[in-house]
This record gives C-alpha cells, structure tokens and sequence, in this order.
C-alpha cells in the first residue's frame, strides 16, 4: 500500500509538505486477522517553517545560538519513520517505533512497546522510550530538552469482578532518575450507580525543559458519580483512563 498526502496547515503548523509511505499487512488466512504489519513513511517540506509562537513570519531562529530549532525549521525531508507492528498470539503483542534523520544519519526517537491482553479485560503495557536532545521542540527555546531523554512506563488495568477494575501506570525518567508520572485509580459500575476515583501524581516541567533544577510535582484525586440514566457529576476520568492504560476498554456507565 502506497500513500500520498499534501498538507498546508499555516494557522496550526507553517507547514507545507508532501507526505509519503509505505505499508504492508501480513493476514492469516483462515481468519483474516492481521499478524504483522510495517509502515514506512516521510514528509518533504517545500518552505522553511518561519511562523513563530508570535505569529512573526519573517523570522528564523538563529542557527549559531540556538541550531536545533533553526535545523527543524530549515530542513527539506522529516525524519524517515518506521512502524513494526507483530500480534504475537491471541493475547501478546509489540510495536517498534524508529524516527530517524537521513541528513545527519541519526536517530532521534526510538521506542518499545509490549502489550498483554485478557478477554477477561485484564491489560499490561510495558514501554521504553529514548528521545534525542532537542528532538520535537516547542516554540520557545527554555522548552527544548537540553538533554537525551530515556523512559520506562508500566501500566495495568486488572478486572477484579465485572463490576470493578483497578488501574494503574508509574512513568520513570532513567536519565534523571526521577519518576514522571504515577496515577492508581478504581471504577465501580453497578446497575444503578457508576463511581470512578483516580489518585494522580506528575511531574511539572515549569516552561524550563532545559534544566530540571525548578520543576515541581503536582498532585490530585479525580471523582466521578453517576446515576444510571440521570447523569453525572465531578471530573471526568473514563476518557483518561483509557488514554493513560493503551488497550484498556472500561465498562460503559
């Protein structure tokens, strides 16, 4: 499968550029059901990106004091992307993620993923991810990583009966030694009555990626209360729960 796709999204990106790939699915015959698949693609940009954060259009980051920036708004082609996806069997499977940059023959993003799946609705991820300095870089400079980034994450959902699942994820920075993130959470789903309760904990980067020294850690409880067929109150975490917990399916209040 070949696809092509041109883009010109100036309001939201300064971007002009033609994106292309290649993709193949191996499908077992009996069922039809894909096996492994592997994606191939990149994007040729025929402007430099010079919209700023401010809107400024005529200006380009300078490349002596701040060259990431001015590199990721000046090269011609994005960096080659793979995708390997392998179902391993019914319940196990693993993704592989590669991003890397043809012009300076290196790699800027590489990532692991394994995956369990119950029919019980029992979930496991594990993850690994490496991102190199600078890599992705928001519009201001303090934002830029100014160090290689490394990662572990874990997340679980368990059904314990069918009426309440417990979740978990605990996100670790290998490179600085600290945790990102950890959220523990429940959902009760009855048939009158749903709850969903969420402990949250995360790590605040305060706009200064580039140093660690001012981040802070953020905390919170998050509940949800409803009343079949009447609502509901307090803050949501159904969508969140299933954001934070790949291949997590929570029970539909």
């Amino acid at each position: 499968m070949v696809a092509l796709s041109l883009h010109r999204r100036d309001r939201i990106g300064d971007t002009n550029k033609l994106s292309y790939g290649l993709a193949t699915r191996f499908l077992e015959d009996d069922s039809g059901r894909q096996r492994l698949s592997l994606a191939v693609g990149q994007s040729a940009y025929f402007e430099d990106r010079n919209v700023d954060m401010d809107g400024d259009p005529d200006t380009l980051p300078d490349r002596d004091t701040n060259f990431e920036r001015w590199y990721n708004a000046t090269r011609d082609r994005s960096p080659v992307v793979t995708q390997l996806d392998w179902q391993i069997n019914d319940r196990w499977s693993t993704r592989y993620e590669w991003f890397y940059d043809t012009d300076r023959n290196l790699t800027e993003r590489t990532a692991t993923y394994l995956r369990y799946r119950n029919p019980a609705g029992h979930v496991l991820n594990l993850g690994y991810r490496w991102q190199l300095e600078g890599f992705d870089p928001s519009g201001d400079p303090e934002d830029q990583l100014g160090y290689d980034r490394e990662e572990y994450d874990v997340s679980f959902a368990y059904r314990a009966t069918p009426s309440l699942d417990l979740i978990g994820r605990y996100t670790y920075d290998n490179t600085n030694s600290r945790s990102l993130e950890q959220l523990a959470g429940i959902q009760w789903n009855d048939c009158c009555y749903g709850v969903q309760v969420a402990w949250r904990e995360w790590l605040e980067d305060n706009d200064t990626a580039n140093t660690i020294e001012d981040d802070y850690r953020d905390r919170g409880i998050f509940l949800t209360f409803v009343f079949k067929g009447l609502g509901g109150v307090g803050q949501g975490t159904d969508a969140f729960f299933e954001e934070s917990i790949p291949g997590y399916q929570p029970t539909q209040f």
